[in-house]
């Protein structure tokens, strides 16, 4: 059984090179027929249209100057993004070309390509990637179905941006995305607070945008309030739950990554921080939903 067609995108085909990439020695020779042969494998997994496999070259030993594959009936489509696939992890840095050993300016002709260590990594990870942004929107609306609108186009922005390589643009999107979850977060716990002055503190740090005010009140009443114990912590484990780490995590998207980029004397967002941003964003934006709701349920309860 076949899937449908797909859309040949970039987006659609970075899933499958990372997969056919697991495995690979960081800065061992590779050739591009072992490209081809591994993602055309990975394809076949998931039942791909147009993917047929040459009988005959079962028993071939690897390795082989072709692959297993009926590589020319596949459809153009796909052999072209096939291509662009590895231009594009060229262009980023998660391979590289290898080079004669004596002669720095003469590529190899058989074992043209190694993967890099931050490649190796790419490789292994299970995260979803900026790149994959239909799964990565997927993901999120799953995680959190009232997806507040200005978070969801911020991200989808970002998304866009990351793939095109605007790192700085992307940073700045997801910083803004999480800006925004950390305000909601704190519009929630007001209601939740027994203290009125501590209710008037976290008003007045919402509406006069005290974004370090803001976000030590926030964390210093979360650790307060989840370090009282199982007993004595009014928040249930299952809402609470890693609650500090996804926190930390969309402060540090905010600080480090919008921030850097606003202030480009600071030169800190890299392609490889902004990824760990998106990386964390889903399952922290999550919690912040969860701690919200449950905030908003329980007034004058912390």
């Amino acid at each position: 059984m076949t899937t449908t067609i797909p859309k040949y995108t970039l987006e659609w085909i970075l899933p499958f090179v990372r997969e056919s990439c697991r495995g690979y020695e960081p800065y061992k020779e590779f050739s591009f027929v072992a490209y081809i042969q591994n993602l055309w494998t990975a394809l076949e997994r998931a039942n791909t249209e147009g993917i047929k496999r040459d009988p005959s070259r079962r028993n071939t030993p690897s390795p082989s100057p072709h692959t297993d594959f009926f590589t020319n009936e596949a459809p153009e489509g796909l052999r072209n993004i096939a291509i662009e696939a590895l231009n594009y992890i060229l262009s980023v840095g998660l391979l590289a070309p290898t080079v004669m050993d004596t002669n720095l300016n003469g590529l190899r002709a058989s074992h043209p390509y190694f993967i890099t260590q931050r490649g190796a990594d790419w490789a292994a990870s299970k995260q979803l990637m900026p790149e994959d942004s239909a799964e990565y929107m997927k993901l999120v609306k799953q995680l959190v179905p009232a997806l507040d609108p200005i978070i969801e186009q911020y991200i989808s922005e970002g998304l866009s941006s990351f793939v095109g390589r605007h790192y700085f643009a992307s940073a700045i999107m997801v910083g803004a995305a999480s800006e925004k979850a950390v305000y909601m977060l704190g519009e929630s716990m007001c209601g939740a607070l027994k203290d009125p002055k501590g209710q008037k503190d976290l008003q007045d740090f919402l509406n006069g945008r005290s974004m370090k005010q803001l976000f030590d009140f926030l964390r210093e009443k979360l650790e307060k309030t989840i370090d009282l114990g199982a007993k004595k912590c009014p928040i249930p484990y299952p809402v609470h739950e890693g609650a500090i780490a996804h926190f930390a995590s969309l402060v540090d998207a905010i600080r480090v990554q919008r921030n850097d980029a606003v202030h480009p004397q600071n030169a800190a967002v890299t392609p490889d921080s902004v990824r760990l941003s998106y990386g964390a964003f889903p399952h922290a934006l999550e919690k912040m939903e969860k701690l919200g709701d449950w905030f908003k349920n329980n007034p004058a309860s912390i």
